[in-house]
């Protein structure tokens, strides 16, 4: 808990590019159903976003303090660098304690923490970052590329009912089929981990032209999915640097 408001930094985001048509008429992946339905990102080429940076301020509240949203970002970035001012243990225990990823991926990742969520991972450099406008229903924080429209990662979360587990919304292999089916793609693999006593989902789906990595976990009264999506094309390229991403979230500091 932070016991003094940090100020905002300057920040500085991307260019984007205009989108193409061609990249406008590309699949969207929405699955349907409660409470999955709101939990998994389209892959869609579509560049309507705007950057995190570049979003009006909005009051979010942080135990007894008021933080806007751009303070809750620049204050996110400070810490991934280590450097959250009034806070160093906070800073070097998230750092210290930041998951593993493989080494030869590992120049290409930066560490990501968000503060106002609770959790932590690791996302590609170089990558815009977007924030969810109020009532997105695919994604709460993007990360995507900035020539390559379908190559991104997202992170979406709702509150779940006190004690729901994940195992209560059935084995891997089964939630992986249900939600193939919703998103009319084919399930390739549907796997479990458990680290640190929290329980996680990873499912891989293709549906042309794109393949996705999807993680589901429950920790803290939340249902958390993330996303990482690329191109069919280009999925050998990257699916390493994809998998280490989703492999590293953690959904507590």
């Amino acid at each position: 808990m932070f016991l003094a408001q940090t100020s905002p930094a300057p920040s500085r985001v991307a260019a984007l590019r205009p989108s193409t048509s061609s990249e406008r008429k590309q699949h969207s992946w929405v699955a349907a159903g409660a409470p999955s339905q709101r939990l998994f990102s389209s892959c869609s080429g579509e560049r309507t976003e705007r950057p995190a940076s570049a979003l009006p301020s909005s009051g979010a509240t942080t135990g007894a303090l008021h933080w806007t949203r751009r303070s809750l970002i620049q204050t996110t970035l400070l810490l991934a660098a280590g450097c959250v001012a009034g806070s160093p243990a906070l800073a070097e225990k998230a750092t210290a304690e930041a998951p593993a990823v493989p080494r030869d991926v590992r120049n290409q990742l930066e560490l990501y923490v968000d503060l106002q969520r609770g959790y932590k991972m690791y996302r590609p450099k170089g990558w815009n970052e977007f924030d969810g406008d109020p009532g997105n229903t695919k994604y709460e924080k993007k990360f995507q590329d900035i020539i390559q429209p379908l190559e991104f990662v997202t992170v979406f979360s709702i509150p779940v009912k006190p004690g729901k587990t994940l195992a209560s919304l059935g084995d891997a292999e089964a939630v992986g089929k249900r939600l193939a089916e919703q998103r009319g793609a084919t399930l390739v693999a549907a796997n479990q981990k458990e680290s640190d006593g929290i329980l996680y989902y990873v499912f891989e789906y293709v549906r042309e032209p794109a393949h996705q990595l999807s993680l589901l976990t429950i920790n803290r009264g939340r249902l958390f999915s993330v996303n990482a999506c690329a191109s069919e094309a280009r999925w050998k390229r990257l699916e390493k640097l994809l998998r280490a991403v989703v492999d590293s979230f953690v959904p507590q500091l």
